[in-house]
């Protein structure tokens, strides 16, 4: 076997991966969403299932990104300051005490 096969072994288990993780993201985003009990159905306390949530839907939002990759480069100004801000939102001055890249915010 050459470096060229074992390579697209590597690289098919790698896309197989991708496929599953990419699609588990979407599954926690469900799971996850929480009504006002403090604690959900799946025995989640609100903060932890809300984590989940947020982090989950993010990285589905990455996940999207990525697969738009090639549409990039086609987006006028707009578009793509509409994604930074999409990527930006939660840190920005007014979200940042209410967001979880906020240590102090469970505290």
């Amino acid at each position: 076997m050459n470096y060229f096969e074992i390579f697209n072994d590597y690289y098919d288990n790698i896309e197989e991966r991708f496929e599953l993780v990419s699609e588990r993201m979407s599954q926690i985003k469900e799971e996850c969403d929480c009504n006002t009990k403090e604690i959900n159905e799946d025995g989640l306390h609100k903060p932890v299932a809300t984590y989940f949530s947020e982090i989950s839907q993010f990285l589905v939002y990455i996940n999207n990104l990525y697969e738009r990759i090639d549409y990039l480069d086609d987006m006028d100004f707009y578009e793509l300051k509409k994604i930074n801000y999409d990527l930006y939102m939660d840190i920005e001055s007014d979200n940042y005490e209410m967001s979880f890249a906020n240590p102090e915010y469970l505290y």
